[in-house]
């Protein structure tokens, strides 16, 4: 009999349900690695999302695709996932409109202001 913490992961089972059968055994060891693996691309992808204002679209999209491809995650969410962060780069993209056209006006009011003193003193 093998010992329990030989299969350690990140999906908890519970002592009594430990598995007799070889077949089962095996099954147990290869549900543990696939979970393995599944936790590392959700970690992934939530960590990029979360970066999201670095990244762009098609690299964002790249990522939910591969891991509804993986089916880590399903169609649906993925595709829910996609809807939301294209809404957001949206909003981002907006906000630095507004802000550099803020930014520009003010420039040019100071240097239109400037030349007509100069203007003024030299006659």
């Amino acid at each position: 009999m093998v010992a329990l913490e030989q299969y350690a992961s990140p999906v908890k089972y519970r002592e009594e349900k430990m598995p007799k059968i070889a077949s089962a055994k095996k099954n147990l060891r290869k549900n543990q690695r696939r979970a393995k693996s599944n936790l590392a691309v959700k970690e992934k992808l939530k960590q990029e999302l979360q970066k999201s204002d670095t990244l762009t679209l098609p690299e964002l999209y790249k990522i939910i695709d591969k891991a509804a491809k993986k089916r880590v995650i399903s169609k649906g969410r993925a595709n829910r996932l996609k809807s939301k962060v294209q809404k957001n780069v949206g909003k981002k993209v907006v906000k630095t409109q507004k802000t550099k056209a803020k930014k520009t006006t003010k420039r040019t009011k100071k240097i239109a202001k400037t030349k007509s003193k100069k203007q003024k003193k030299q006659p």
